[in-house]
Order: C-alpha cells, then structure tokens, then sequence
C-alpha cells in the first residue's frame, strides 16, 4: 500500500497534469532498462491513470495515482519522494510477504528456522552488529557446516557508508572465518535480505576467497541512449585467512538490490548452489530528479552485466533448486528450504 506523506489540497488542479507528465517523460528519456521489463508498457500505463491524476484534488491522490503508473515497472529504485522527504511507493506483492504478512508471523517462521538448524546439531546462533535489537548477521556452526544468516547488508539502518562501520564489519568477518575453520560447507542464508551497500558484500565476499574474480561490470547511462564507460568490479582476498568451501546460498523474492549484487560475488566461486525463490532483480543504482512541486522521482539508471554478460534487471537471479516456503512451515514448526540446504550441504561431503 502507498505510504502517504502529504495530505495538503491542491488548489490549482492544472499543476496535476504538468507533475504526472514530467514523472513520465523522464523515464521516458532516462530510464534504461524497459527493454528488460517487456512485461510494462509505460505509455499504456500513462494514459490509464491520466483521468484520475486530472481529477485529484489532495498531494495525496496525487501522489497515490502516480505511483500507479509506475508501480508496474516492479522496479525497487523507481520511487516517489514527498516535500517531507517520506515516500508514495506501491510495494509490489510477494509471495512471502503474503504468507507471513505480520511481524508475528515472520517471528514465527524464523524461530522455526532456528529450531531446524539446532535439530541438524547445529549451536547456538551468535548475533552481532545490532541496531534497534536487530543484528546484521547471525551465525552457527555444526561439525561439518556452517551458517550465517545475513538480514542486511549495512550496519546500521539508514545509516551512510563509513570507515568506521566498514572496519567493524571486516573485523567481524574475520572473526567468524576463524571461528568457522574446520567447517566443509557454507550455508549463506539471504532470505528477505533487502540490500544497503554493495560494498559490504564485497568485505563479506573478500573473507572467501584467495583470488581475485571480477564480479560484475555496470554501465552507467545519462539518458536512456546515452551511456559511460563499462567500469569491472572485482573481490579482492582480504583479511588474516580465507575460508575456501563449497557454498549453499538461500534466497527468495524478497532478497534485491545490494543483496543481489553479493549473490553474483558468491555466484563467481568455484563450488556454489542456490536454493529456493529467484531473487527480485532490482541491480542498478538510482538517480534523482527534482519535480517542479518540489517532489524527487528516484529512478535506475544503470545496467549491471554479471562476467558472462547476463543481465537480470527483472528477472532475478535463477536459482538451482526452487523451493518456496509456504504455511506448512509454520503448522509443521520447521522450514523446509534450509533442511534441503543442509541436506545438499552434507551431501557435499560424499
């Protein structure tokens, strides 16, 4: 649902057209990646909600219509800023979000989750990097596997890149691969990871392996038309040791953007499966442009290309074996995703 941020009335309803309009050209102009969403047609779209933007007589009718035209696109960097700085942003339906749709719910499930691991002899999970009583990341370990749950890929929430966070997050990588020395196989578990900076998925990636792999190469564009120069992105060996093991990845349709940009780093190794939803496929970086009403239009405006020229700008990335996690695992009281990882998980070691 949209999130309203400005409930003034709108007293010259001519200003509607002229906004909605410029919502539209810009994407028509800057936007790069239609090609990529042939599901969308923008001009359709346009015209289909033109009447009620014209009719609309509060920012917040408005603002609700036109994120209606835009909504299609399932783009996660295309949105809507009010004066206030909040956002008129439709969240597309997930799967996921259907299912456990309350925080109670997804309590639920992760407290499942957590009991599936402890019955595969699996300690207790550690959890570091808090803000707001939310860690960053989680771990444990069995014997042979182990586990490490990733809810976001930034320190703090809404908070802008550091030294300072960067360092604290590299030292806890380091920590954790020391800790996980003697495992077989790595379970990285990103389910409903929504993203933050890349460049802490690279510190993560960096903790896994001992050479150099190009990751990525990204081109940025000024007008749909007009692009830069390819720039590579690469993960580079760093800290005290590397932990080089097979690698299971968990994912669903929730996990997007910096998160999906870690995936193609860990897709880059040697030995790596993914298990359950494809990811959202929302890659690019965004630009943002200020309406004449004061409000900003963020949109994409790069094409991320994986090292063998694949781009899944609204596909996602596929997965090797699809499985969903549906209610059984809440009536069950288990999760029936991570059980088939640690199942291929030892299977490995055979």
């Amino acid at each position: 649902m949209p999130v309203s941020c400005i409930g003034q009335q709108i007293k010259n309803t001519d200003e509607n057209l002229k906004v909605y309009h410029e919502i539209y050209s810009v994407l028509k102009n800057h936007y790069p990646l239609f090609q990529y969403r042939g599901y969308y047609n923008l001009d359709s779209a346009y015209e289909k909600y033109k009447p009620e933007v014209i009719k609309s007589t509060t920012r917040d009718q408005l603002g609700l219509y036109c994120c209606h035209m835009i909504q299609g696109l399932e783009d996660f960097h295309v949105r809507i800023y009010g004066e206030s700085g909040k956002c008129y942003a439709l969240s597309t339906p997930l799967h996921w979000h259907q299912l456990f749709y309350n925080d109670s719910l997804q309590r639920v499930f992760w407290n499942n989750s957590d009991n599936t691991l402890y019955q595969s002899n699996f300690a207790q999970l550690k959890s570091v990097l808090y803000d707001d009583k939310l860690p960053m990341i989680r771990y444990s370990k069995s014997n042979e596997l182990g586990y490490l749950n990733i809810t976001r890929l930034e320190t703090k929430f809404d908070a802008t890149l550091s030294s300072k966070d960067s360092k604290l997050l590299a030292k806890t990588m380091d920590s954790i691969v020391s800790q996980f020395k003697t495992i077989k196989v790595l379970l990285i578990d990103l389910r409903s990871c929504m993203g933050g900076w890349t460049e802490y998925g690279e510190i993560m990636a960096s903790r896994l392996t001992k050479k150099r792999i190009q990751y990525a190469t990204t081109v940025y564009f000024k007008t749909a038309k007009d692009s830069s120069s390819a720039i590579q992105h690469f993960i580079n060996p760093e800290g005290p040791e590397q932990l080089e093991v097979p690698v299971i990845i968990l994912t669903n349709k929730v996990v997007r953007s910096a998160a999906e940009d870690f995936i193609l780093m860990l897709k880059q190794l040697p030995n790596v499966y993914i298990i359950g939803e494809p990811t959202w496929g929302a890659f690019s970086e965004s630009r943002v442009h200020k309406l004449s009403n004061g409000w900003r239009l963020q949109y994409s405006n790069e094409k991320v290309y994986s090292p063998h020229g694949e781009i899944y700008e609204g596909r996602g990335i596929p997965v090797d074996l699809r499985i969903d996690n549906t209610w059984e695992d809440i009536t069950n009281k288990s999760d029936k995703v991570l059980t088939e990882a640690i199942v291929k998980a030892l299977g490995f070691n055979k």
